[in-house]
């Protein structure tokens, strides 16, 4: 049995899934199984899902009757045990041919639990690179490192894509709250908080597609709770893998929380909603106890 997991849910993806999907399938290493969701989707998306399972017997084709994205963890670790990886590709983006061989190799060397690499941002408009994420040398985190580099690796801790996870990590990691923005992040976090050993790989071999009208740029009354929930626990994970939080980090986190609030606001005053629902809204964000502080 494979020991790598690659997993991707789609919902209404007809237009994006082939490109992720082959992406995954030109890999340079070619041990892997997929796990293929179709996530009750009204358009094409089963249908390639149903393709593909036909073509590869690799591929593992699962379809919810309804819109449920549940817990994927569960879904894709129930039938595997032992030293498993699994990595997530979101249903709109791409990973490089070399990221599987990349990462396993990184992994292997390091002795990782969890592998981040760097990722390149396209303008899905222009299908042009409008920026790249990734540390300039690798950084291996441990013990210590996870208080003293932090400010290095949160940018990674954000997303679920562009990593390879230890199952027997994953396994750890149950979801405390249920999240409408922030979810991804809140996951990753707990799957760096059971991890004792964390590497980020300074190659960009994922490709991240922007989309200005996704769920991030729609406004949601739970994005504010949101916001002020990933701050305390990205306060609380400092506490668990360090014990203390440095003012130098603490200072990082007020800017993170800030930056936050300021992209709620933009995604709210542009919202369709009347002035004194924003009014009633933005009073909302600047009661919590983050931006009082």
């Amino acid at each position: 049995m494979s020991r790598v997991i690659f997993y991707t849910p789609a919902y209404n993806a007809e237009k994006t899934l082939r490109r992720s999907v082959e992406s995954v399938l030109a890999q340079t290493c070619t041990d892997f199984i997929y796990y293929l969701l179709d996530n009750a989707s009204s358009d094409g998306t089963y249908k390639i899902v149903e393709e593909y399972g036909a073509r590869d017997k690799r591929i593992i084709p699962l379809h919810n009757e309804k819109n449920w994205g549940g817990n994927w963890i569960m879904d894709v670790i129930e039938n595997h045990s032992g030293d498993c990886w699994v990595c997530e590709l979101d249903a709109d983006d791409e990973y490089k041919p070399d990221f599987l061989e990349k990462m396993l190799a990184f992994m292997k060397e390091n002795n990782l639990e969890i592998a981040a690499c760097g990722n390149d941002f396209i303008d899905v408009q222009t299908n042009k690179a409008t920026g790249v994420r990734k540390p300039e040398q690798n950084l291996i985190l441990e013990g210590g490192g996870f208080g003293k580099h932090f400010r290095q690796y949160h940018q990674f801790m954000r997303t679920i894509w562009g990593k390879m996870y230890s199952v027997s990590v994953l396994r750890k990691c149950l979801p405390k709250h249920k999240l409408t923005y922030g979810s991804d992040t809140l996951f990753t976090m707990e799957a760096f908080r059971n991890a004792n050993r964390v590497g980020i790989l300074a190659e960009s071999l994922h490709k991240y597609y922007i989309f200005p009208k996704s769920v991030s740029y729609q406004f949601d009354e739970k994005r504010i709770a949101s916001d002020q929930i990933l701050f305390d626990a990205a306060h609380d994970f400092l506490i668990s893998k360090c014990g203390t939080v440095s003012q130098e980090n603490l200072n990082f986190l007020f800017h993170v929380y800030l930056n936050a609030i300021r992209d709620t606001m933009r995604v709210l005053f542009n919202a369709r909603l009347s002035i004194s629902e924003k009014l009633y809204r933005l009073l909302d964000i600047f009661q919590s106890k983050p931006a009082q502080k």
